[in-house]
């Protein structure tokens, strides 16, 4: 049986005979193990929470940092939204984002930096709405500050800013800090209609990826990273974050285990989703893996499969320059020197991430069964593939045919 409390209640969950422990107001329990892990430097040292003692010290320091938190507003009369967004979307300070990571839910560390910057480069610039106590804020407050990041930036920025401000506000209604929502009612703008991403056909793949040769690309690095990106549907952030231990060339498979959780391409952590996955890999592939390892210096376990000369991993502008660059050589984007006036140079929106729409296409119009394909490029729902599904005449043509079969005698 639990032991309950206002403040909290412990459990013991076999096999692991592990304490799990929840705060008020939390939505589940959470380890106290992790919790121990996750602010170890909150500890004067080590503690066992396999023991009731050690997990009721967890649970102190658990409370003390919700303590904390609510400590740092002054009364909820007096609150006002730049008093919650001092420390929102902070990874290791925001409440939103420990409440989350403390029960255990997915938020990433680059959706939050890039919460952050939306806060502090928008948001808190809008003097009138973030000076305003919360308790007094009403619904046109709301829009009026919406109308004023319309006349600044983008509708998708907008709306960005409009989900932050919901979720802090929230946040603050969960704790008990403010009672009322002004933000109800307060809709998204709606955005100019969003350019379907690009496929290539087959017969550009193979200009793009000749029998021979390297074809538009480089030098074979450049023809291996997106052949990779082409034949598997692996995203780029999975590509450049590819290790020599993760790839099989006896086999023929890639295990998609890690993957950058930024835009900077530093931090590495699980794929998307924390969807680890399989993938195997075409014979082609295999070769020309096989050919970039013996050419290269960096073949460790540890080491990338794709690297600069001094085995550091390739960066976005490399990644993009060098898919333009090739496209461009095979006609399928403009030189920009040969445009004319308010020409589109990629009138297609072809793009890296073409590779991935391309693959899932092309093996959905062929009739391969839709939930391995999701399982290779780790998707959980057919809706998401479905976004990811461009069907054209090409692919649906014999369609025709099969009509043609249901009026004949």
């Amino acid at each position: 049986m639990p032991r309950k409390t206002e403040q909290f209640s412990i459990i013991l969950r076999p096999p692991s005979k592990v304490y799990y422990f929840k705060l008020a107001g939390w939505s589940s329990y959470k380890s106290a193990q992790v919790f121990f892990d996750q602010h170890r430097d909150r500890f004067p040292g080590h503690l066992n929470c396999k023991t009731k003692a050690d997990t009721l010290e967890v649970v102190r320091i658990a409370i003390a940092i919700q303590e904390e938190s609510k400590r740092q507003l002054p009364p909820s009369a007096q609150v006002k939204l730049k008093d919650l967004l001092k420390d929102a979307y902070t990874w290791d300070k925001c409440p939103h984002v420990r409440r989350l990571r403390d029960e255990g839910k997915s938020i990433a560390r680059r959706h939050v930096q890039d919460s952050r910057n939306i806060i502090e480069s928008h948001i808190l610039l809008c003097k009138a709405f973030v000076n305003k106590p919360i308790s007094q804020m009403r619904r046109s407050d709301v829009l009026n500050f919406r109308s004023f990041m319309l006349d600044r930036v983008g509708p998708r920025t907008v709306n960005k800013a409009l989900s932050i401000v919901k979720a802090i506000i929230n946040e603050a209604i969960f704790q008990e800090i403010i009672d009322r929502d002004p933000t109800v009612g307060v809709g998204k703008v709606n955005m100019a209609e969003k350019k379907e991403p690009g496929i290539f056909t087959k017969d550009e793949l193979l200009l793009l990826f000749p029998e021979n040769g390297i074809g538009p690309w480089k030098g074979l690095l450049d023809h291996v990273v997106f052949l990779t990106a082409a034949s598997t549907g692996m995203r780029r952030s999975e590509i450049l974050a590819l290790r020599w231990k993760n790839v099989n060339l006896d086999e023929q498979y890639i295990n998609v285990v890690e993957a950058f959780k930024d835009n900077l391409l530093t931090e590495v952590g699980k794929p998307k989703w924390g969807q680890t996955r399989i993938v195997p890999i075409p014979k082609k592939l295999v070769t020309r893996l096989q050919e970039l390892k013996d050419q290269s210096q960096f073949t460790k376990d540890s080491d990338f499969v794709f690297c600069y000369k001094d085995g550091t991993n390739l960066g976005g502008t490399w990644w993009s320059k060098h898919f333009r660059a090739a496209c461009t050589a095979i006609g399928v984007i403009k030189d920009k020197k040969t445009l004319k006036e308010n020409e589109d140079n990629n009138p297609r929106n072809l793009t890296p991430h073409s590779f991935r729409h391309t693959l899932n296409t092309l093996l959905r119009s062929s009739g391969h069964d839709s939930g391995k394909i999701r399982a290779t490029l780790g998707w959980t729902t057919e809706k998401i593939q479905d976004n990811y599904t461009h069907f054209s005449i090409d692919h649906l043509g014999e369609q025709s045919q099969m009509v043609e079969t249901f009026f004949r005698q």
